[in-house]
């Protein structure tokens, strides 16, 4: 490969002057890749291919030319180490990539704004959590990808955990950490020759959160203690246990769950979290739940949380949701002292507690796994993409 700097003389612009460009041959092929600026051809050394002296932008082209050559050759090696037989396509698209400078946090910045403008809300705050912390740790200083490194990664663990950070969180901000720099990968603004999660393992980062499960015997006492004097607790029980009976739904699709996605005694929805489709048998007590709602149904949706006319936007929506969340966790507590159950109670307990039984019963992990929407195994998720929804089914009825 040769590697050059030219004024393209074969094209004018509209001011009359033409593109400079870098030119790139390889195996008898020619990419032209412009540089953004332009020069008149009375201003242009053509022997030297560099601005005369007397053209007005002469250092600065001279300063960027330079610059650029030099980008050129370092991204050539950086390219034959990765990728011995590259395209110019794919040289060409690194290249681009390369000269808008992208850095970390600024890279952050725009896939924490796709996030917001695709709806997802809840992920892009994760990210933003993730990125303040990282920045926090670089006093602000940003950086490029290349520069982050192992020993970067491991000192922000450190830095982290001096600062009483649960090991929940700090494994959730470094696996939010590698998703970007993988996203950078893809976008030409990362080597993955120089990928710093080779040697810094995510995955040694256990969660230090207890899994909390209660007992069948503690799910039916949740689900006949008598509200009766706290009408305000009926609709954080009904969905506490909507989740456990659908192998614990999550609270956001569970809010998002409309009546065209109930029918026959079956649900389905997406899960938001994973884009995984689920659907499924109902089982008798989640039935009664939702006919429970049908009778004084006003909206579209099963549950009271959200309303079609008034969450009409993400924003609006996930608000909603956490507020609704929050409440929901409040008088789960006051249920859990009402049965007397010492586990704390949250959404997450009925989906833990959902699988706890299913594995006590003997199901195998497997069929466990495809109700929660997990296997990201190559091999489980195979064995999952063929369980036959009547075993599903057939284990759900395994919750009552």
């Amino acid at each position: 490969m040769s590697v050059s700097v030219l004024l393209y003389t074969s094209k004018t612009l509209k001011n009359g002057e033409h593109p400079i460009m870098i030119r790139v041959i390889q195996n008898r092929k020619t990419k032209y890749i412009s540089l953004g600026k332009s020069s008149r051809l009375d201003l242009w050394d053509i022997a030297k291919q560099l601005p005369k002296r007397k053209n007005p932008h002469y250092q600065e082209l001279v300063n960027l030319i330079e610059k650029k050559r030099i980008d050129a050759r370092k991204l050539e090696i950086e390219m034959e180490t990765e990728k011995p037989n590259f395209s110019l396509e794919e040289y060409e698209v690194k290249f681009r990539n390369k000269t808008k400078e992208m850095t970390v946090f600024k890279f952050f910045d725009e896939v924490i704004e796709n996030m917001v403008k695709a709806g997802r809300i809840g992920n892009s705050k994760a990210y933003k959590d993730a990125k303040n912390s990282f920045s926090n740790f670089r006093n602000g200083k940003d950086f490029n990808f290349n520069e982050m490194t192992p020993t970067m990664l491991t000192h922000y663990e450190q830095y982290m955990r001096e600062r009483k950070v649960t090991g929940n969180t700090v494994g959730a901000y470094c696996r939010v950490i590698r998703a970007v720099y993988n996203k950078a990968i893809m976008e030409g603004y990362a080597l993955k020759s120089k990928y710093p999660f080779v040697d810094f393992k995510v995955s040694k980062l256990k969660s230090d959160v207890r899994k909390r499960a209660i007992s069948y015997e503690n799910i039916q006492k949740i689900a006949q203690v008598d509200l009766s004097k706290h009408t305000g607790l009926e609709n954080s029980r009904n969905y506490f246990l909507f989740s456990y009976y659908c192998i614990g739904m999550n609270f956001n699709d569970m809010a998002k769950l409309q009546w065209s996605d109930v029918e026959d005694g079956r649900f389905q929805y997406t899960r938001s979290k994973t884009g995984k489709k689920f659907n499924l048998k109902m089982v008798e007590p989640a039935v009664k739940i939702v006919d429970y709602y049908r009778d004084e149904a006003t909206d579209t949706y099963v549950f009271p949380i959200l309303h079609s006319e008034r969450h009409t936007n993400p924003v609006s929506i996930n608000n909603r949701i956490k507020k609704s969340l929050k409440r929901m966790n409040k008088d789960l507590k006051e249920i859990a002292e009402l049965v007397g159950i010492k586990t704390k109670l949250t959404t997450y307990v009925a989906r833990h507690s959902a699988a706890t039984v299913l594995k006590k019963l003997g199901y195998p992990t497997s069929v466990i796994q495809e109700l929660l929407g997990h296997g990201t195994e190559a091999m489980t998720q195979k064995y999952l993409d063929e369980t036959e929804s009547d075993t599903l089914d057939l284990a759900l009825e395994g919750l009552v």
